[in-house]
């Protein structure tokens, strides 16, 4: 129907439409109906009208980042990703991000799985392997290399300063 409209009213669709949506596949990327509707709404904006996404609804794509991020942590993550979902480029989006949040939507992600990460090693005695797996980390060295860069010590050590 997009592509109707778009031919009738001369306006070149160009890459403006993902290929995952026209062929139905990023359907299987949603949680909820609320996140189809906001993605295809947000499309038939962008092509419709390419400079709605400015000011305001810039500020209302990075809280809705944000939240998905909050939420959605130990899930697999990325740029691309989210741009997908919120049908917003991955360059364009990353840059909003950064201005409107001061950090890269990387750097918010690790801070919110380290977090969650100290919480379940305070709070639980799960191995620590649990909880790298549990705030989305596959590669048990890696977050052992990340959540020491950011609190300075390592999850063990962490965990022995509340288990005393």
């Amino acid at each position: 129907m997009l592509i109707k409209v778009c031919s009738r009213l001369n306006i070149a669709i160009g890459n403006k439409i993902d290929s995952a949506l026209l062929s139905g596949e990023i359907v299987d990327s949603f949680h909820t109906s609320e996140e189809i509707v906001n993605y295809i709404y947000t499309t038939i904006a962008n092509v419709l009208k390419p400079g709605l996404l400015l000011a305001a609804d810039c500020k209302s794509v990075v809280t809705r980042v944000k939240e998905y991020i909050e939420n959605h942590y130990s899930e697999d993550i990325t740029v691309k990703g989210l741009s997908q979902k919120y049908a917003i480029n991955a360059d364009y989006l990353s840059t909003v991000y950064r201005q409107e949040m001061g950090q890269t939507i990387i750097k918010h992600l690790t801070s919110v799985r380290i977090e969650k990460a100290c919480s379940l090693l305070k709070e639980t005695d799960l191995s620590i392997l649990d909880v790298a797996s549990n705030v989305g980390y596959k590669d048990h060295q890696y977050f052992h290399r990340v959540f020491k860069k950011i609190t300075g010590k390592t999850p063990a050590e962490y965990r022995s300063e509340f288990k005393r």
